[in-house]
């Protein structure tokens, strides 16, 4: 077959050739077979995504991501999802299900499915990582998540007064980023009121995303 590269690697290969190989012993979630987090690993927020994405582009927009939300000084930016580190845990479906029983997961009521239950955990906090043919926009799980995300979570939001909840987009893009100073960056994400580290600036903002494609 055709040589695998790192730059082409993707959830589907990540599973075939790491995930079912090293918890095939107990047959649990890659999450739990792992000594550093076989603990309680509550997400700050919602991964929703396409397997066939590369790797190296769900990357890029993760650490771009925990860069724009590494800012946390008060609760509103807490509810957002502010404070992320490289250590802060989010739900990623590969990763959290267990690979060898998908039934408990993935239930015949979406409802009661893994990835509902994570999202509430996650408080209504979705990133969505979009690929260079929108492929994840044409996932019929990953358009519940956003039903999940824009529906559910925003009427329990306004039921309960929260503020919780919000929904981001970002994609792998190579740019320069051009505010106060310019920064090469290798993604860019769309914000539904913008990132902690915007710090509510409609100019920062604008900077920020004025480069999404």
């Amino acid at each position: 077959g055709n040589l695998l590269t790192p730059d082409k690697v993707t959830l589907y290969d990540v599973n075939r050739y790491i995930i079912l190989p090293f918890t095939i012993e107990n047959q649990i979630s890659f999450v739990k077979a792992l000594p550093s987090t076989a603990g309680p690993q509550p997400p700050r927020f919602f991964i929703s995504h396409w397997w066939g994405e590369t790797v190296s582009d769900f990357i890029k927009c993760l650490e771009r991501a925990i860069i724009d939300f590494r800012v946390n000084r008060n609760n509103k930016e807490e509810s957002r999802g502010g404070g992320m580190t490289e250590d802060t845990p989010v739900w990623i479906c590969a990763y959290a299900n267990n690979q060898w029983s998908l039934s408990g997961d993935i239930t015949a009521d979406p409802k009661e499915s893994g990835f509902t239950k994570a999202m509430k955990v996650a408080k209504g906090r979705t990133i969505t990582i979009l690929d260079k043919n929108g492929i994840v926009f044409t996932r019929i799980w990953c358009i519940f998540e956003l039903f999940l995300t824009l529906v559910v979570s925003q009427m329990a939001k306004a039921g309960e007064n929260s503020k919780d909840g919000l929904w981001a987009v970002y994609s792998a893009h190579s740019h320069t980023y051009k505010n106060w100073d310019e920064e090469e960056r290798k993604a860019v994400g769309i914000i539904s009121g913008g990132a902690t580290s915007d710090c509510g600036s409609s100019g920062n903002i604008s900077a920020r995303e004025g480069a999404f494609p």
